[in-house]
């Protein structure tokens, strides 16, 4: 008989939904609460040439060149702001949003990035994280509308097409582990940032995992980790073929600063046994 050990973290797809998440019109600076399981808090704040903002703005609204008009948010919301600077060139409107725990990856869409009127608008995207600054990706969705400088770098910068007045759609993915995303606009007219989507860390920091297998072929698993701020329990796992597994029992975590677990198995058939914990 042997055992094969190995370790499954459970993590949950979540995001940014504009169209749920509350924010009062106008705002310069919203606490989002915290959103999904594990909990994630989600901030923002609003800097740079202010002044030119309509009190209208930024305000909810439908994520063009999707469907819908208005303020008819259903699918598509996006956060829309329309700044008017009076130095195009050297002013920018500034969005930082912070996210506790850090989240990976990251993806959302830019909106109406153009060159209409004679000024080319632009958007510039970085991140950082507990490591430092993350890569940032981005890919356009007509590549004819908008322009892309330093994608896969850590400072990525969408621009739009001269005389382009078509609200172009530009996605962005970073795949590093995010605590801030800044987006610094410059140009005129208005921007628009879509929904968020992201899968939420459990900061768990494992140092070791051991099995032994006892008298009667009883199989003792032991396990030790640290910092256990977001993980609710462990469930254990045992496979015969190191595919198909099922769950054979849990325990809940300790949250602490060190912990020590034991399962132990008292059946575990003839033959090869696999396990694995799944952290949740």
């Amino acid at each position: 008989t042997a055992i094969l050990l190995c370790i499954f973290i459970q993590s949950s797809a979540q995001g940014l939904n504009w169209n749920t998440v509350p924010y009062t019109t106008g705002s310069l600076n919203a606490n989002f609460g915290t959103i999904g399981s594990p909990a994630v808090s989600v901030s923002m704040s609003i800097t740079g040439y202010t002044a030119g903002l309509p009190s209208s703005s930024p305000a909810k609204r439908i994520a063009t060149p999707q469907a819908g008009t208005g303020t008819t948010c259903t699918s598509f919301c996006a956060l829309r702001s329309a700044p008017t600077f009076s130095n195009p060139s050297t002013q920018s409107l500034i969005l930082t949003f912070t996210f506790s725990p850090a989240i990976t990856p990251l993806s959302f869409s830019l909106y109406d990035i153009d060159g209409a009127g004679g000024v080319i608008d632009s958007a510039r995207v970085t991140a950082s994280g507990p490591s430092g600054a993350q890569i940032v990706t981005m890919t356009n969705v007509n590549p004819a509308t908008s322009n892309i400088f330093g994608s896969g770098t850590t400072t990525a910068t969408v621009k739009g097409g001269t005389g382009n007045n078509t609200d172009a759609q530009t996605n962005v993915s970073i795949s590093g582990v995010v605590s801030t995303l800044v987006l610094r606009f410059m140009g005129q007219g208005s921007f628009s940032i879509g929904n968020m989507f992201w899968i939420s860390l459990l900061p768990v920091k494992w140092v070791s995992f051991s099995g032994s297998i006892e008298v009667n072929d009883v199989v003792k698993l032991n396990w030790k980790t640290e910092s256990e701020e977001n993980a609710d329990h462990y469930e254990i796992e045992r496979s015969k073929d190191g595919q198909h597994f099922t769950e054979i029992g849990w325990l809940a975590a300790h949250r602490g600063s060190s912990n020590t677990y034991l399962f132990t198995d008292t059946n575990p058939g003839d033959g090869n046994s696999y396990y694995r914990i799944k952290q949740v």
